[in-house]
């Protein structure tokens, strides 16, 4: 479109110098929409991200409460791995007798039941909870996966 725009201003008999300058303001006005599009780009793939983490944050907390439930009635010896993939990080930490499972601002409760945590903290990437129960006690083990 652009080649054909120059075309025309060439078969008008325009000089070499006011061509140049046309080039010019075309190359410039490309360059402003550019500038202009690359931060709202950048905003909304980040923003995307983050909604992404608070979405797998909810699912994890629905998760954990499905299985400690779940444990409270299982025998000595039973075990379940989590594993999840997380692109900007989720963080745990544990307050009392739940868990928080957070993102930014957004946090998801998970009642421990007596359940002992072990790794809270902040984790990107791959990470995996595992679940275990010895001597009638609910375990999850937060890790990193590699």
């Amino acid at each position: 479109m652009i080649f054909l725009i120059l075309s025309l201003i060439k078969n008008r008999g325009c000089s070499k110098g006011q061509v140049s300058i046309e080039y010019l303001l075309l190359f410039a006005a490309f360059f402003a929409v550019l500038g202009i599009s690359l931060p709202v780009i950048s905003y909304s793939v980040d923003a995307f991200f983050v909604s992404s983490d608070v979405i797998l944050a909810k699912k994890v907390s629905s998760d954990l409460n499905e299985s400690i439930s779940l444990f409270s009635f299982l025998s000595n010896g039973s075990s379940k791995s989590l594993s999840y993939v997380s692109s900007k990080g989720i963080g745990f930490s544990q307050k009392g007798g739940v868990l928080a499972v957070s993102v930014g601002e957004k946090s998801f409760g998970v009642e421990l039941n007596g359940a002992k945590i072990v790794g809270s903290g902040n984790y990107l990437g791959t990470f995996e909870i595992r679940i275990s129960k010895n001597s009638n006690i609910t375990e999850l083990t937060i890790s990193n996966k590699s």
